[in-house]
């Protein structure tokens, strides 16, 4: 008996445990009283009180969850009172209908850190976002059955669309001011230009019916083009949705402008505020001018026109997630920096003082800025070589055996690299060509390398020698990101392959098809060895560390590819420029040995870097491009 009794205890201990382990996160938002923001009087009301917004736009996914508080304190310490966060529909539900909640996605844990920071958030969960994201946080499936609109009430679009949002609501709805929480703005969809006002109506009612309780917001370019003021929002603009205008350093008066002739009562607000711009591999960095970024802010707030800034700090596009820019093809770097007052590193700039200065002249009552935070500690790593390699072509994978090769999506991938490889019997020289490639294409003759195709000057076609045995075609595709203005574009290579002899087209067959989605199970089961690889290959190197701190790995001596350290993908590198070092965060590595890890598209003399103490941001080298294509102005 009292060994039932012990047990019954025990038990009971173990289920008010796991009670008070599930139950209790489920209400960390309502701990603290709800409180109200509405619009009302021409004004925003927080608390009943008025209130003008100074945002500045960051992004969870682009920095590491280890320094999202840091992040918040840094805009806090340069004036500003709430952060704007775009949601990605793509990293949250990556496969249909499985959605991820943790790690970089762990959006409750963001906002929870906010309003321990006394920051207020503005929720933007799209389903499209642009933001320079891959096809602007669309998620690839869709390509898998494409619908034929995008944005629209196309069951094929909207169903999955609106499934996404209700999750956003069920889990995000809880952190609202409304109940205790720090959100206090929703926007609907993101520079939505089209006039379709039953997609409008559908995601404002998705929103309400779902538990957002805070106002709905849109934002949009107001058109500033000569001759066609307000261009945008003649489509779109409706009473009952708050309308803000988005636009450019030195653009605020005239912005704000076109935005009255439509709304005729305040508040206004700018939805979007550009201080900088985004970079593209292959060209020059891209800077803002601090002076009209100080001129306009001080302007608006002057009038009482709330801001957000995009980007207060831009981060970085770790993984595979920056846009393919475009269309046409124009990739973008993995660096965000965008030129923020704030660093892709986190660090204070000349232009984060500039706007501090500003901003402490427009201080709420009894409001003082708190302390810079201290920065994160950064280090140099001596020179280290991979010494290991891995190629493409030994891989272990099992193949898809197919009779024509398709496109990525076709075999259930996403993102990464693809093989194809079949047989070609003995012949004459000749020319193998595809329909398209997306993006890059190394072409293989039994491992000896023939050739490259390139998305961006439309080359699908490479020459052959003669053949005199039977020989290994082997195509090796490496997938950029998709353009971010939220169509579907699908990856990899689009048949048919043919091969042309003497003027004289054979449509090839009969092929094998390797996945490479380049994700951290895929790594994990790599094998290398210590010899030298040629080929396109995976490559390996351990460094030991005595102290950990944030660095920049220079790649000035790779050529094109990827990299991971300790399983964590760093992005994209590629040796054309601007930048030439890509941002490694100190919490991602660790004292004593680390594995860092470089799939290496190209062959380049030394497979060789180091950790540089500062960014090298704007070095073009266009010279190492390995095709001819040449970069527009």
């Amino acid at each position: 008996m009292k060994k039932l009794k012990k047990n019954l205890i025990k038990w009971l201990g173990e289920i008010l445990f796991m009670v008070l382990f599930l139950v209790i996160p489920c209400y960390s938002a309502s701990a603290e009283k709800p409180g109200t923001f509405v619009i009302k009087n021409e004004q925003f009301l927080l608390n009943g009180k008025p209130f003008v917004y100074r945002a500045g736009e960051m992004h969870p996914a682009r920095i590491p969850k280890e320094y999202w508080r840091h992040r918040l304190q840094m805009l806090k310490a340069m004036g500003m009172n709430t952060v704007g966060i775009y949601l990605f529909w793509n990293q949250i539900e990556m496969e249909p209908g499985k959605f991820t909640w943790q790690g970089q996605t762990d959006y409750a844990a963001f906002c929870r850190i906010a309003k321990e920071e006394g920051m207020w958030v503005i929720l933007r969960p799209g389903p499209y976002a642009c933001a320079e994201w891959d096809m602007g946080g669309h998620p690839w499936w869709l390509g898998k059955d494409a619908p034929k609109e995008v944005r629209s009430v196309d069951p094929k679009y909207f169903q999955p669309a609106l499934r996404y949002l209700k999750e956003v609501c069920r889990v995000l709805a809880p952190f609202q001011i409304t109940r205790g929480g720090s959100i206090i703005l929703y926007q609907i969809e993101n520079e939505y230009s089209k006039s379709d006002q039953e997609y409008l109506s559908e995601l404002m009612k998705v929103a309400t019916e779902n538990g957002i309780e805070v106002p709905l917001v849109a934002c949009n370019p107001p058109g500033l083009a000569p001759g066609e003021p307000g261009r945008r929002f003649k489509k779109n603009y409706r009473d009952d949705l708050f309308q803000t205008a988005n636009f450019s350093r030195g653009q605020a008066k005239e912005a704000i402008g076109i935005l009255k002739t439509f709304k005729k009562e305040g508040p206004y607000a700018n939805g979007e505020f550009y201080p900088g711009w985004f970079d593209s591999w292959g060209r020059k960095h891209q800077a803002g001018n601090v002076k009209t970024v100080v001129e306009d802010i001080d302007w608006m707030l002057s009038n009482k026109i709330s801001f957000s800034m995009y980007m207060a700090h831009g981060g970085t596009n770790f993984g595979l997630w920056a846009s393919g820019g475009g269309p046409p093809l124009r990739p973008l770097t993995t660096s965000y920096d965008y030129d923020a007052p704030v660093s892709e590193s986190g660090q204070t700039t000349d232009k984060f003082f500039k706007i501090q200065d500003v901003l402490s002249k427009h201080l709420e009552v009894g409001e003082v800025l708190p302390p810079v935070p201290k920065p994160i500690n950064i280090i140099s790593i001596p020179t280290f070589q991979f010494e290991e390699s891995s190629s493409v072509f030994d891989t272990r994978i099992s193949p898809i055996i197919d009779v024509i090769p398709r496109n990525m999506e076709a075999y259930d991938q996403g993102y990464g690299a693809i093989l194809y490889r079949t047989e070609l019997a003995p012949g004459a020289a000749s020319e193998i060509s595809v329909k398209g490639i997306s993006d890059f294409a190394w072409i293989y003759l039994d491992g000896k390398k023939l050739g490259v195709m390139d998305k961006r000057i439309s080359n699908y076609k490479v020459q052959l020698p003669e053949i005199t045995k039977k020989s290994r075609l082997d195509i090796f595709v490496m997938a950029m990101g998709r353009p971010n203005d939220g169509s579907v574009y699908l990856k990899g290579l689009m048949a048919p392959v043919n091969r042309t002899v003497a003027g004289i087209s054979k449509e090839l067959r009969n092929w094998e098809v390797f996945k490479m989605p380049l994700d951290s199970t895929f790594i994990s089961n790599l094998k290398f060895k210590s010899v030298s690889k040629k080929s396109s290959s995976f490559w390996r190197a351990q460094v030991t560390l005595s102290e950990v701190g944030d660095t920049f790995l220079e790649f000035r001596n790779l050529g094109h590819g990827v990299l991971w350290v300790n399983g964590h993908n760093l992005g994209r590198y590629w040796n054309i420029g601007p930048q030439q070092t890509l941002y490694c965060p100190g919490a991602w590595l660790k004292k004593g040995k680390n594995e860092i890890i470089a799939l290496e598209c190209l062959e380049p003399e030394k497979m060789e870097m180091q950790g540089l103490k500062t960014p090298v941001m704007n070095e073009l080298h266009l010279e190492k491009d390995f095709s001819d294509y040449i970069q527009p102005n």
